[in-house]
């Protein structure tokens, strides 16, 4: 089984954050879409850990973290509409 090149991957980041479907298949943005969820997701538990949860300074990494996850789910959703409408190839 060989392993994809980083460089489409690449290209469906890109792909993801200017809003196109030409360059990456949907695969391969949701790939990339679900591991950016997933490192918030690390950082978080990490800084909760680090710092202790409920403190001061965990809250302030913590709501910066949530506003890129929420935006991250809304480019989840999107790209879901776009697949249930035939946008996405």
């Amino acid at each position: 089984m060989t392993q994809p090149s980083t460089s489409r991957y690449r290209a469906a980041a890109l792909d993801v954050a200017m809003r196109r479907t030409d360059r990456s298949s949907y695969n391969e943005r949701m790939s990339v879409l679900i591991w950016a969820m997933l490192a918030v997701v690390f950082v978080t538990l990490v800084v909760s850990t680090v710092f202790g949860a409920g403190t001061e300074p965990t809250r302030m990494a913590v709501v910066p973290l949530a506003i890129v996850a929420v935006g991250l789910v809304a480019l989840v959703v999107l790209e879901f509409i776009k697949l249930i409408t035939g946008a996405a190839r």
